[in-house]
């Protein structure tokens, strides 16, 4: 599924930050945001619009305000990546590394025999989801990131497990597929970036990204969430999940609500972890070529950002593609989604200009749910911004489509 562009015109009286009564002014978003809210029983809802690189729109729905802190999920890939591209321009990593060469404390448990083609895995294998790990029913049928009292039982480590411990356990799994060849959605290979991140850096990831990526950019308001309500940050939402979980916490033993301990959020820094507003997030978008301002990386690495993969035989006559932390297509659209118990994000970033971002912190009442809800999140947004062309009578090409990713989490 392919989402294209489009162009229009905002009037003087919309080129400001809107997060107060908005109706008269962008009547179609709101009433998207509304009847999202409204169809999935969804409590807290937040959107940001951008229009070369500078802030249209903000507001708040329901339980939230328009600064109001989410976990982004999956967005959190991005800002992994575009880390890993600075370090690469600062000379400190190179996308052809191989990359558990660079964690060496990091061993396979001990008697184990690892895939040899683990030592092929590069930097650029774990930014396009090429590294040889595939999670689904075909494949490996888990996802690590999830396992933890598994992990946590088999190598005899406290629990929650790290994002340390999760590496050496993975590293004595097998591959499903040789390293650079297919596509296969990994959270787990982004997990890995991050603690290459901290192993070149000397810095926590968290630290380092806060300090030499978001800093920069004037971005001060973003963390890693923590997993138990009591971590929660000052003005960031509660979340919604149906069902309960057993907790991956020993000091918070029994049956817990999924987003406050069903697993554990810690773990997950560099491919879920981050918390934002999203106002702060379409900044980062914005920041990574300097839409409306100074850029963060240079052209030649946004070129390897957006860039189809050439050995990855899915996106080979394709139109559309996953670069590094974002999918990407034809026509120079980058879009993301995160989805998460009690979570579920979106960002697209227009090829003519624009950026939108919706936060909410529910994906619905059930998976089924979760997916019609990313399906109308993208479908909206496209409606919303036609809406809004044509009631300013201003031209446009409006052939939008869908383009959700349907393995993105």
């Amino acid at each position: 599924m392919v989402k294209f562009g489009f162009a229009f015109l905002f009037s003087a009286s919309l080129v400001q930050a809107q997060t107060g009564p908005s109706a008269a002014q962008l009547p179609s978003f709101d009433r998207l945001m509304t009847s999202l809210m409204a169809t999935y029983n969804i409590p807290a809802g937040s959107i940001a619009l951008t229009r070369n690189g500078k802030l249209v729109y903000s507001h708040g729905y329901g339980a939230a305000q328009s600064g109001s802190l989410f976990r982004i999920a999956s967005l959190s890939k991005a800002i992994t990546a575009v880390a890993i591209l600075h370090l690469v321009e600062e000379g400190k990593l190179s996308l052809a590394q191989p990359a558990f060469a660079l964690l060496p404390g990091l061993p396979a448990p001990a008697g184990s025999q690892p895939d040899k083609r683990l030592a092929t895995i590069t930097i650029r294998h774990l930014l396009n989801h090429s590294g040889g790990w595939d999670r689904s029913p075909t494949g490996a049928n888990f996802d690590p990131m999830f396992l933890s009292p598994k992990i946590s039982r088999e190598l005899d480590v406290p629990a929650p497990v790290s994002a340390e411990n999760i590496i050496r356990w993975m590293r004595a799994q097998p591959l499903q597929f040789t390293p650079g060849t297919r596509y296969a959605y990994s959270n787990f290979g982004y997990a890995v970036l991050g603690r290459i991140i901290e192993r070149i850096t000397g810095m926590t990831y968290e630290d380092y990204v806060r300090a030499h990526v978001l800093a920069p950019m004037g971005i001060t308001g973003m963390r890693i969430g923590r997993t138990l309500r009591a971590g929660r940050l000052p003005n960031e939402v509660e979340y919604k999940s149906p069902g309960n979980a057993r907790s991956v916490f020993p000091d918070v033993p029994g049956m817990v609500p999924w987003p406050y301990g069903g697993w554990h959020l810690e773990a997950m820094d560099a491919h879920g972890g981050w918390v934002a507003s999203a106002a702060d997030y379409a900044r980062f978008v914005n920041a990574i070529d300097g839409r409306g301002g100074k850029r963060f990386l240079s052209a030649t690495s946004v070129a390897e950002l957006t860039a189809r993969p050439a050995s990855v035989a899915e996106w080979k006559d394709s139109k559309l593609w996953y670069g590094f932390g974002f999918n990407i297509n034809t026509v120079g659209n980058w879009w993301h989604s995160g989805s998460l118990d009690g979570t579920a994000t979106y960002v697209i970033r227009t090829h003519d200009g624009f950026a939108w971002v919706v936060f909410f912190n529910s994906r619905g009442d059930s998976a089924a749910a979760g997916k019609d809800l990313f399906r109308d999140i993208d479908r909206g947004l496209w409606q919303a911004s036609r809406e809004v062309a044509e009631l300013l009578r201003s031209p446009g090409d409006f052939r939008s489509g869908q383009a959700v990713s349907p393995n993105a989490t």
